[in-house]
C-alpha cells in the first residue's frame, strides 16, 4: 500500500517521525515521496546489512521492500486508466473546506469527560 500511496499522492503531507528507542525525538513535516522514501531506503538498508552480516531474520525488510514493489505496480496498473481530470486532483489536490475540515476531524474535537475526579486532600 506504501507503493501505491507514493505513486498516487506523491505530494501529499506527511510526518516523518525520528525515534530514539520508544521516545520520539523530532517530527519532521515533509511531503511523501520524502517519507515513503526515506522509510523504503532504510527497509531496504537494513536488509542489504542483514544480509551481509549472515544474521538470521531480516524477513521482514525484504517483505516491506516486496510490498512496497507491488504496492508500485498496482497503482501502475491503475493511474493510466484515470482520466486527465482525476490525474490532477491526484497529484495537485485542493484544500479542504472549512466544512469539510469540520466534517473530517469531528471525532477529534475536545468533549467533556464523565469521569469523577476523586478529591482524597479535602
Amino acid at each position: 500500500m506504501a507503493g501505491m500511496y507514493f505513486l498516487l499522492y506523491p505530494r501529499s503531507p506527511f510526518d516523518l517521525v525520528l525515534y530514539f528507542g520508544w521516545w520520539v525525538r523530532k517530527t519532521f513535516r515533509a511531503q511523501t515521496r520524502a517519507a515513503v522514501g526515506a522509510w523504503i531506503g532504510e527497509q531496504f538498508l537494513l536488509g542489504v546489512i542483514s544480509r551481509a552480516s549472515g544474521a538470521l531474520g531480516g524477513v521482514a525488510f525484504w517483505a516491506h521492500v516486496g510490498g512496497f514493489a507491488s504496492g508500485l505496480l498496482c497503482a501502475a496498473l491503475v493511474l493510466p486508466k484515470a482520466t486527465a481530470q482525476e490525474r490532477e486532483d491526484i497529484l495537485r489536490p485542493k484544500a479542504l473546506t472549512e466544512e469539510e475540515k469540520e466534517e473530517l476531524f469531528a471525532d477529534r474535537a475536545e468533549k467533556r469527560s464523565e469521569l469523577i475526579t476523586l478529591k482524597l486532600n479535602q
